[in-house]
């Protein structure tokens, strides 16, 4: 077989052009499944609509500003400002494409433009630690002693890649609940399905019963709490644990409100045409977020907290949800 001269230069010049132009086609994707929001909150001032105004007054009605807490967001260092903190350093290289995309996608979401002036918000589960292991104990004490208060994830794991899914199980909180530590469960364990611990054969069932179940042991009343991060999301909303947890008002008081930011800014997460079919929301109020959306996303999430029902019904998340509350006040 004969080469033209050049022929295999030209080819692997080929080659770099289409990796380059697809390492810059899943950037600008970053900027699209993630953020998105065209205007700087400061512009919803003059921006909105008299609908979407009146919305967010009906939606603050009842929510004292400065009792208004976020149980739930994260950060990760970039060691941004000598902090010594890190990520993943396969998050911060095209050889590793998804991995790099998932990063950019969460910067996009969080608004950052210099890396070098901020340390990201992102979604870690630690990998591989069981609640249940005797290890854990001297924790969970030590936690309690200091009126610490745990805050778990719980059910699948859906954010990032995570070993160990099983380990998720809300029933593997009993450990720390029985050493007397307050725990919150994130997102009510409202995706996937975990082993029942307490029956012999083990099936599978909604992680979401477990918490349920954690929630109705009468020991734990006053230890064990539900926050409600990403049961609006796409994937989350129609797996009919937001509409139990909505018609359950009874546990609305040991319930607490979190954005998970910057997930609400996650747009490819956000699907307010789902909650309308479901019946979470009216066509009206559909219109009114996707502008506030536009602005605010995590004024957009609280938006989406307040307006949701449970379908066929006027039930939705008491106030209290989203106040500061005192039994979950750090003591030390």
């Amino acid at each position: 077989m004969f080469r033209i001269p050049g022929e295999r230069t030209a080819s692997r010049r080929r080659v770099l052009v289409a990796v380059l132009l697809s390492l810059a086609s899943l950037q600008a994707c970053a900027s699209t499944l993630g953020g998105a929001f065209s205007h700087e909150p400061w512009e919803i001032r003059s921006g909105l609509s008299e609908p979407a105004r009146q919305a967010i007054a009906l939606a603050w009605s009842g929510i004292p500003a400065e009792r208004l807490l976020d149980y739930h967001t994260h950060m990760t260092g970039t060691g941004a400002g000598g902090t010594g903190n890190f990520v993943n350093p396969a998050m911060l290289s095209w050889l590793h494409p998804f991995r790099h995309m998932e990063y950019s996608v969460l910067l996009s979401a969080s608004g950052v433009t210099d890396e070098e002036r901020a340390d990201e918000p992102y979604v870690p589960r630690p990998v591989g630690m069981d609640p249940l292991d005797p290890r854990c104990v001297p924790f969970y004490e030590k936690a309690r002693d200091l009126g610490l208060i745990l805050l778990s994830h719980a059910g699948e794991e859906k954010a990032v890649e995570a070993a160990g899914q099983p380990l998720g199980n809300p029933l593997r909180l009993r450990a720390a609940l029985d050493h007397g530590l307050r725990v919150i469960v994130a997102h009510c364990s409202g995706l996937g399905e975990d082993e029942d611990l307490d029956s012999p054969e083990k099936p599978l069932v909604p992680s979401f019963d477990l918490f349920l179940r954690l929630m109705e042991t009468k020991k734990y009343e006053g230890l064990v709490w539900g926050e409600i991060s990403a049961t609006t999301l796409a994937n989350r909303c129609g797996t009919g644990s937001l509409e139990r947890i909505l018609r359950r008002t009874d546990l609305h008081p040991r319930l607490v409100n979190g954005s998970d930011y910057p997930l609400p800014a996650a747009n490819v997460l956000l699907r307010t045409g789902k909650l309308e079919d479901l019946g979470f929301i009216s066509p009206d109020e559909r219109k009114v977020l996707r502008e506030i959306y536009d602005y605010n996303p995590l004024l957009f999430d609280f938006m989406v907290k307040r307006l949701v029902v449970a379908p066929g019904t006027r039930r939705r998340f008491a106030d209290s949800v989203f106040l500061e509350h005192a039994s979950l006040v750090v003591t030390r």
